[in-house]
């Protein structure tokens, strides 16, 4: 409840006080009057209430030292705000434990002016907090008409919170949907990764405004989100441990944040549109929809956006559906680092600029990292591109997509997977649906790749361990739990079969071949490999 200090009551109505109106309890004169009261009986406590100014002569109490030095501490109990006593009527001189309890409870007891009666006091002290009461609102019409036309009028949010925070006497800050912080405030916690979840903080009302709450035991700081229609746009944040807002700052706070909904619903919109078309573009680019380089810069600019003359291109595996909005598509660091981001099919392609990949303040393990957290994955894998200038970003991708269904093949647990490390996988991968291609390779093994052949799997498995072994017969054996003469004849037995000879340098080369494709689609497609080997028995 507002009301008129007592100090200003003082200054504004001397007359109604003597010369050094304050007797005790100076430290309490800013305290607020918001009623008058009188005091006719001993026991007053129950009659009185939060914020009086109570006005007494004494009377009921003037015999009774006890209930004099007493009444203080009853009175503070209550919370009123101030005792005018008329002296030198019933009670000529103050008990001096009265005046040392009105000091320790900042209660002040002021000094009535003899010429006055109560009804004078009364009048005038209820006419002084009806007037401040209009010119409160009035203070407070003002500046709602001031905050509505700094937006109306197009003014920054920077120069709307400076605002905010000069009425409201209390420094603010603002945290928006995209990530900004305006007019930020030294030492004031942030919520991490930009909006806050029912996790970080509790959430509590504060004169009818909404608020998260969070104390690290030694600043209580605080977030009032800006809503509409139930989505969080920002947040408007202070610290709430030296914060005492009157009636009147809290209908200023609630209009602030009912325009901050409005002016940054506006920006979300306009956002929401530009990120749209942004992500079209991006799309279009990525898979090679538009590879001209002067239409590529064209439509770059178009949507705001400065490219650089090369890019890295890295493709997740799947992740799930991620919203435009979603905080992955806006983490400060990404994009202060011009690093573009955008979800296609359940999955986010992201191109970094070849000078920050090579820096080396940039951490591929670190955004694997930040990624699994995100989509809450215990596993992710990366496909990573060689260079491309932009007017081959759709060949970057197309490397990004081979590369994850390669090392998913080959090499299942790896998170970090790099064309250039592919090496003849990547032409095995061309050949794989490709009839012509993949015959003539495995035609080599045909014969042990017959059904009706007997313990051809027995050979074929010999065979490959020997290849991968680089032909070294005694590892062959260890890693087959074989006898080293066994492998030997079965080495025998495959060069009968095969019509070949596993130390002829050429025979070799195309057993490696072979075998190694052999391998290869058999991880990646083993219905490929079935199908492949029918058509060989024809």
């Amino acid at each position: 409840m507002d009301g008129i200090s007592v100090v200003e009551l003082i200054q504004r109505r001397s007359h109604l006080f003597n010369n050094q109106p304050i007797l005790a309890g100076k430290s309490g004169i800013h305290r607020l009057v918001t009623n008058v009261n009188v005091m006719e009986v001993p026991d007053i406590y129950e009659q009185v209430r939060v914020g009086d100014l109570l006005l007494t002569t004494g009377f009921s109490i003037k015999d009774n030292i006890l209930a004099q030095e007493k009444l203080i501490i009853g009175l503070a109990e209550r919370n009123i705000t101030a005792i005018a006593i008329k002296r030198k009527r019933y009670i000529y001189t103050l008990p001096k434990k009265m005046l040392e309890h009105a000091d320790i409870y900042q209660i002040p007891i002021i000094d009535l002016s003899m010429e006055t009666n109560f009804s004078h006091v009364i009048s005038e002290v209820l006419d002084e907090i009806l007037s401040h009461k209009v010119r409160m609102m009035d203070q407070v019409h003002q500046s709602l008409q001031h905050l509505t036309q700094l937006l109306v009028m197009g003014e920054s949010l920077k120069t709307f919170v400076e605002n905010l925070s000069f009425y409201l006497s209390h420094k603010f800050s603002l945290l928006t949907f995209k990530g900004e912080r305006i007019c930020p405030i030294e030492g004031l916690e942030w919520p991490e990764r930009g909006m806050l979840s029912s996790r970080q903080a509790r959430v509590q009302a504060y004169e009818g405004i909404k608020l998260y709450n969070q104390s690290n035991g030694v600043k209580n700081t605080c977030w009032i989100p800006i809503e509409r229609n139930s989505e969080c746009l920002g947040y408007l944040a202070f610290n709430q441990s030296d914060l005492q807002l009157s009636p009147s700052h809290v209908m200023i706070l609630q209009h602030a944040v009912k325009l901050l909904a409005l002016k940054l619903t506006n920006q979300y919109g306009i956002h929401h549109v530009e990120e749209r078309f942004k992500e079209i573009f991006l799309r279009k680019w990525i898979l090679g929809e538009i590879t001209e380089k002067e239409a590529i810069l064209l439509q770059a600019s178009a949507v705001g956006l400065s490219l650089y003359d090369r890019y890295i291109c890295i493709l997740t595996s799947s992740i799930g559906e991620i919203p435009l909005q979603d905080r992955i598509l806006r983490n400060k660091t990404l994009v202060q680092q011009e690093i573009l981001i955008v979800p296609i099919d359940q999955q986010l392609a992201i191109l970094i600029p070849e000078k920050v990949y090579s820096n080396k303040s940039f951490s591929l393990p670190e955004i694997e990292q930040y990624l699994k957290d995100e989509a809450h994955l215990k596993f992710i894998r990366l496909g990573i591109s060689s260079t491309k200038t932009i007017d081959h970003i759709h060949a970057a991708y197309r490397e990004t997509k081979d590369t994850l269904s390669i090392f998913a093949a080959i090499d299942p647990e790896r998170s970090l997977c790099y064309f250039e490390q592919l090496g003849i996988y990547h032409s095995f991968y061309g050949m794989a649906n490709n009839e012509e291609l993949i015959l003539p390779l495995l035609q080599i093994l045909k014969p042990l790749l017959r059904k009706e052949g007997k313990n051809n799997d027995e050979l074929l498995e010999t065979l490959s361990c020997y290849i991968y072994q680089s032909g070294n017969v005694k590892e062959t054996a260890k890693l087959l739990f074989r006898h080293y003469n066994s492998v030997l004849y079965r080495l025998e037995r495959i060069e009968s079969i095969l019509q070949i000879s596993v130390r002829d340098p050429e025979h070799l080369f195309q057993l490696q071949l072979a075998i190694r494709f052999y391998e290869f689609i058999k991880k990646l497609d083993p219905q490929l490999l079935s199908k492949t080997i029918q058509i060989m028995e024809i």
